[in-house]
């Protein structure tokens, strides 16, 4: 496991012109380890700025208290997965601003189309759980790019958050398989865009 925290919230800059922070297809098997992001402020664009993928399963990951601003259109800050092998990633996502003035996703959770995904992910740990974020889009410049977005087997919960003009959703059967759950309650949802 890994755990990159600023001492204080907020104070530690991350100016970005690239991926920052990822496990690129190292991931295999079962990894319980802790992995934790927290406190950090991202300035500027890459493709991803977080990204985890590989043939397994993560349980344990924790991205929270980080701001993100000033990335370019389009740009998904948080990719888990990618579309050749089955991943699957469960944890807790929380307290996280972003403030961009066009279409950005806060996060994207994709798996393959092996159609094996794990059962009865309704009300347990083996969800992804986005809680307490703020997201504020200023123009919807790209009306399907969400939020966050899913397939290919993924589980999401998604509470508590604020968006502002940019739409939580997941993919169906056009990318293979839809989410094996998806849990949404206590939201705010705000489109003046």
């Amino acid at each position: 496991g890994a755990t990159l925290i600023c001492q204080t919230v907020g104070t530690c800059n991350v100016a970005v012109s690239s991926h920052v922070l990822g496990m690129n297809g190292n991931l295999s098997g079962m990894n319980t380890k802790l992995y934790r992001i927290s406190g950090f402020n991202f300035n500027g664009h890459g493709d991803f700025i977080i990204w985890f993928y590989g043939a397994g399963t993560m349980t344990n990951i924790r991205i929270d208290n980080n701001r993100f601003t000033g990335q370019s259109a389009d740009t998904t800050l948080l990719f888990f997965g990618e579309n050749s092998t089955a991943g699957y990633f469960y944890g807790v996502i929380d307290h996280n601003t972003v403030t961009n003035s066009q279409s950005v996703a806060l996060a994207q959770l994709i798996g393959s189309d092996n159609g094996s995904a794990p059962a009865g992910t309704r009300g347990t740990a083996r969800n992804m759980y986005f809680e307490n974020n703020t997201v504020t889009i200023g123009t919807t410049t790209n009306a399907g790019l969400g939020c966050v977005d899913s397939w290919g087997g993924q589980s999401i919960v998604w509470r508590f958050n604020t968006t502002t003009n940019c739409l939580v959703t997941s993919h169906g059967v056009t990318h293979g398989w839809g989410p094996v759950n998806w849990e949404l309650y206590g939201n705010r949802f705000i489109m003046n865009s």
